[in-house]
C-alpha cells in the first residue's frame, strides 16, 4: 500500500475500510506455503551445506591435480 496525504482523509479512510474488508481476508492462508519452504530450507541447510562443502573440496583437489600434471 502506498500512503499519503493528497487523498481527502475521509476518503483514504474508506480506501482503507474497503482494503481490510474485501483484500485482506483473500490473503489470509496465503502466506503460510512461504513460511512453510522456509522452514523446510532452514532444516535442509546444514546437510546442504555439507554436501556442497564437500563438492567444493573435491573440485579444488581434482584442479589441483590437474594443475600438478600440467606442470611436471
Amino acid at each position: 500500500m502506498l500512503a499519503h496525504n493528497w487523498a481527502n482523509f475521509d476518503a483514504t479512510r474508506k480506501s482503507y475500510d474497503l482494503i481490510a474488508r474485501h483484500v485482506f481476508p483473500r490473503w489470509q492462508g496465503q502466506m503460510q506455503s512461504t513460511l512453510d519452504a522456509a522452514a523446510r530450507a532452514r532444516a535442509a541447510r546444514p546437510a546442504l551445506a555439507e554436501v556442497h562443502a564437500k563438492a567444493v573440496e573435491v573440485a579444488t583437489q581434482r584442479f589441483a591435480d590437474e594443475k600438478a600434471k600440467r606442470v611436471a
